[in-house]
């Protein structure tokens, strides 16, 4: 099956069934008969059988292996003959409309005959047909292998091999739909057209000779942004600045003399669809309804890019998908929509049928490829050089395995791996810090401490003992105050038997070690200072903690979950000759200045408002990685977006969740807010 990895004449195509069949009779064995495995924990054997659940490939390989015509009027895989489409004269292709048919029947979009084609809409959405009919379809055709016969008249060119599996016309979806391949190429389009990037816009002069002929008027200036606002748009796309590990650098896509992006994978798609582009629209695209309607296409990818999908939400999102392309069809020419614009229709009750499209899109199968891509010595025979590589792998993984204190091959191993709990980076030096800092980097260890927690209370309660007329707020300001110094004398005058509380009281060493990159939690942080001089964005500092706010007309107190946003400046490695703790130093940003948008769901923050200058520090376990991008609706304001981390198998973590429990968060009880 190498070969089918090589693009070119000599890729098998339709054929691919000659090299599918040792694969079909391996199945047919598992499925019938099934085959003795050792099971290592019970220390016996049993019989497995399995089954060909689905197959993964993009559109191209699905209708070589489907047996199906993936392009012409008939050209989407599940709607088969009930595909609409129609083909425009000027611009030379088919395009495929007709998405009012998914809407309610009483939906005023099917009368609507000025915004769309000029007729009424009374079909109904095709339903996916069951395997047994289209089996019905295809049980009569003989297959013809070979380069130069005839194609069969109608949608079907061969029976594909795998209806020879007893259990394949009883499947729901035989062959899934990529994912990733779909959302790839309607980010083309959609940025294509949106800039005007000459050559991939689906908007030219043959596109606009097709809507006079077809008697629609939809001027350019609805759908692409003005020379001014494009020059602002990628101002901003070349200054953004992403967290290590989230993306490619955006900066390299970028020409700002041509005013174009290229050279974008499918990640950098997927990053763009889902996160930079509906802030970008969102403060330069002035025509409203298109630019609401393009940021609910990107808003409906990332929601179905998700890990976890509600059941129950499912319904609506499809109907709000449908809603989207019927309206990208009121604004945008028809030479917009090809094939993989009309297959995100599908894509919802596929997620309902096979679960989230992360289980079955072709990320991890296109990873792999490149590893065995990079196989290749001899390019006049790249599939013998897979083929010797791959076995010579396999070969010494196999004897690892056997081998003692010896790291497996493969797959290399995450950067994070041993660095969750904390690991410096960069620039290690010691400096002694002011005093005063460090008694605040001091006192949030103590406040963090479980084995402390009693000496803090009974420290409060001596406070309003001695101070009964004093009301909560004022006791807690006193706490912070004089804690560590009535602390120091306690352990003095009675010592206690924790080393770690006795070491604790006795305060850290003057001097501290400060890195300026630091890892933790997963994530990869710098200073502001060497964000500077890097092409990432490590610098930015999240915070969800639990705050006690202080209400003075009601003399009373509660405890609330806060987010609080901030740039990292200082990391500080706290000497307690026992242990070490680090700390980092932040400019946090006033929570007033944070406005999250009720239209779009963006969060963004007033960069002039400071806060919190007297309590600077929080532990470096409790920080949360964002970045900030500039906001072109308000020139003093940022966009903040939350950083990502992969860290399901590093050191043994199974659920990102568990790892991240509430409990854990930081507590800033002892923060004072006042709520008058």
């Amino acid at each position: 099956m190498l070969s089918v990895l090589i693009p070119g004449p000599k890729q098998p195509g339709n054929d691919i069934d000659v090299y599918l069949e040792p694969l079909v009779q391996d199945l047919l064995k598992l499925w019938e008969t099934g085959v003795e495995v050792w099971d290592a924990c019970k220390k016996e054997y049993f019989n497995l059988r399995a089954l060909l659940f689905c197959t993964i490939h993009d559109y191209k390989g699905l209708g070589n292996i489907a047996g199906l015509s993936t392009q012409g009027y008939k050209a989407c895989y599940i709607c088969q003959e009930n595909t609409k489409s129609r083909y425009l004269k000027n611009s030379r292709k088919i395009v495929y409309l007709g998405h009012r048919r998914w809407t309610r029947r009483n939906h005023p979009y099917r009368k609507n005959v000025d915004a769309f084609d000029g007729s009424i809409e009374n079909e109904k959405a095709p339903s996916r047909r069951s395997g047994h009919v289209v089996y019905e379809s295809v049980k009569d055709i003989e297959n013809k292998f070979g380069k130069h016969n005839l194609a069969l008249s109608g949608i079907w060119k061969k029976k594909s091999i795998f209806w020879r599996l007893p259990y394949w016309r009883d499947l729901s979806v035989r062959h899934c739909l990529d994912l990733m391949h779909i959302e790839k190429n309607v980010c083309e389009a959609l940025i294509g057209t949106i800039f005007n990037i000459k050559g991939k816009t689906k908007d030219n002069t043959n596109g606009q000779c097709d809507l006079d002929e077809l008697n629609i008027e939809k001027p350019q200036e609805w759908y692409t942004l003005t020379k001014e606002e494009k020059i602002k748009v990628f101002n901003l796309l070349h200054d953004v600045k992403v967290p290590s590990a989230y993306s490619a650098n955006i900066r390299r896509l970028v020409s700002k003399k041509d005013l174009k992006l290229s050279g974008m994978k499918t990640h950098d798609c997927h990053v763009l669809m889902t996160q930079i582009l509906p802030v970008v629209l969102r403060g330069s695209f002035k025509n409203i309804k298109i630019r609401d309607t393009v940021i609910r296409l990107c808003y409906f990818f990332n929601e179905i890019n998700s890990k976890v999908l509600d059941i129950e939400a499912l319904d609506n999102l499809q109907r709000e998908l449908v809603q989207t392309l019927c309206q990208l069809e009121m604004y945008f020419p028809p030479s917009f929509f090809d094939i993989m614009v009309h297959l995100t229709v599908h894509l919802v009750e596929e997620a309902k049928i096979c679960g989230p499209h992360f289980l079955h899109y072709m990320y991890p199968i296109e990873r792999f490829m490149g590893i065995l891509k990079r196989f290749v010595r001899n390019k006049a025979r790249p599939e013998g050089s897979i083929a010797e590589s791959y076995v010579i792998e396999s070969v010494i993984d196999f004897c690892v395995d056997y081998m003692d204190e010896v790291a497996p091959i493969g797959l290399p191993l995450s950067c994070h791996e041993g660095r969750l709990k904390g690991q410096g980076g960069l620039g290690l030096s010691t400096e002694i810090p002011d005093q005063e800092l460090l008694h605040k980097a001091h006192f949030l260890i103590l406040q963090s401490t479980e084995d402390v927690s009693k000496y803090i209370d009974k420290h409060k309660k001596r406070l309003r003992k001695k101070n009964p007329e004093m009301v909560d707020e004022d006791i807690v300001r006193l706490h912070n105050k004089e804690f560590c110094d009535w602390f120091q004398k306690r352990c003095e005058n009675k010592v206690p038997k924790n080393d770690t509380v006795r070491r604790l009281a006795q305060g850290p060493s003057s001097s501290v070690a400060t890195w300026q990159s630091y890892d933790i939690n997963g994530y990869t942080f710098y200073i502001v200072q060497q964000d500077g001089k890097s092409t990432r964005q490590n610098s930015g500092v999240c915070n969800d903690a639990i705050t006690e706010v202080f209400d003075r007309n009601k003399k009373s107190s509660y405890l609330r979950k806060d987010t609080y946003y901030g740039q990292l400046e200082h990391i500080w490695e706290l000497d307690y000759t026992l242990f070490k703790q680090v700390v980092f130093l932040c400019k946090w940003f006033n929570p007033k200045g944070v406005v999250v948008d009720p239209k779009y769901g963006v969060t963004t923050i007033d960069f002039r408002r400071e806060a919190y200058k007297d309590d600077p520090f929080i532990l470096a376990k409790h920080a949360n990685q964002v970045f900030y991008i500039d906001d072109l609706a308000n020139r003093h304001h940022r966009v903040v977006l939350r950083g990502k981390r992969r860290i399901v198998g590093v050191e043994n973590v199974n659920d990102e969740e568990d790892y991240d429990l509430f409990s854990n968060m930081s507590s800033l009880d002892n923060m004072v807010i006042d709520m008058e």
